[in-house]
């Protein structure tokens, strides 16, 4: 709650709202039930936000955040990213 300004629950009930999977890769995600400091890699579901704006964006796996902060939630960069991997399927 202190992070975003939403509660357990309302985190909650947006993973419940996306099936408890992840928002882009679709893989099965859940909070970590531990106390103190969250993982925000792996498969831990993690609460996605704007930087920008601070605006929540959804939840997804860690993994999928974490590849979202290394382009910078850069657009051009990601669309890149992908006119890549489809140049490279096709070799």
């Amino acid at each position: 709650q202190r992070k975003h300004g939403i509660s357990l629950e309302e985190r909650e009930a947006m993973l419940v709202s996306q099936g408890g999977k992840c928002a882009i890769c679709g893989n099965p995600t859940v909070f970590p039930t531990l106390k103190g400091r969250e993982n925000n890699t792996g498969e831990s579901a993690v609460v996605d936000h704007c930087h920008a704006s601070s605006k929540i964006r959804g939840v997804l796996c860690g993994h999928c955040n974490t590849g979202l902060g290394s382009f910078k939630d850069n657009l051009q960069s990601l669309l890149n990213a992908v006119d890549y991997l489809l140049k490279a399927d096709e070799n």
